[in-house]
């Protein structure tokens, strides 16, 4: 039984769902809307493994749909019951249904055709409906949304550095991994330099010289361990996960 509570854990990344959720809620003060970005997020952590479960059985064989640890239709409910919840919860205390629903049906957009056929543009919508689900209820600067959507984005590409040599088996046109290879790291620098210039157009110096610090760092690490060793270290130590970064914007607020 505790076996199977973990890989349920596992496949819905629950403490990152959690932390998200976390995060959320200390930036809004609305428990409930953080509630419904958890069940969103755990939710398409789940149906993304669900419907890459035969890739992973290549790319990530230690993964419990792939492993064979759990059945598919136990993973079919789990997705049911989080979407369920997650809208009821959206539509009685947050009043952001639409938006909600919207993200649901981006997400299996994402997972269930564009990330096997179309992957550079499945991260775009990826990381647009995260942002929304997580942003759209609170009244932000745009600052914050351009600044978690930029990071979050870069988070992918170190996902799709990782995954290059499954994805360029299983994937009908390639991901910018593929097609770039290490030359993906001068995209992520030329984000960070980008949302430099622009905190400081927008007049948010501290994010800028967060970010100009961030961007040290990264190149620090590309000269010390390589470019392919600086992939390894933001995807292995989860330095670009979204819940730091919410945590991070809830203190500049």
């Amino acid at each position: 039984m505790m076996k199977f509570i973990l890989d349920i854990g596992s496949i819905t990344r629950i403490r990152s769902s959690l932390f998200c959720g976390l995060a959320v809620w200390l930036l809004s003060d609305m428990a409930m809307h953080a509630f419904s970005v958890v069940c969103f997020l755990a939710f398409s952590f789940a149906f993304n493994d669900l419907v890459d479960r035969g890739m992973d059985k290549d790319g990530h064989p230690e993964r419990p749909l792939a492993a064979g640890r759990l059945q598919f239709v136990h993973v079919i409910i789990l997705c049911v019951s989080l979407a369920v919840l997650g809208l009821f919860v959206a539509y009685i205390y947050s009043n952001s249904i639409v938006w909600i629903l919207f993200c649901y049906i981006g997400s299996i957009i994402y997972s269930w055709f564009l990330k096997r056929h179309v992957p550079i543009v499945s991260n775009l919508l990826w990381v647009t409906v995260v942002t929304v689900a997580v942003f759209y209820p609170i009244s932000l600067d745009l600052i914050y949304y351009v600044f978690f959507w930029c990071v979050l984005y870069s988070h992918e590409l170190v996902l799709d550095y990782r995954d290059r040599h499954s994805d360029s088996k299983h994937c009908t046109t390639p991901t910018i991994p593929v097609i770039f290879g290490d030359l993906t790291i001068l995209l992520i620098i030329g984000i960070a330099i980008a949302l430099i210039v622009f905190s400081f157009v927008v007049s948010q110096p501290a994010i800028a010289s967060l970010l100009l610090v961030g961007l040290l760092g990264l190149l620090i690490v590309c000269l010390l361990f390589g470019i392919e060793g600086a992939f390894y270290i933001f995807g292995k130590f989860r330095l670009f996960p979204c819940y730091y970064w919410v945590f991070l914007i809830w203190f500049f607020q």
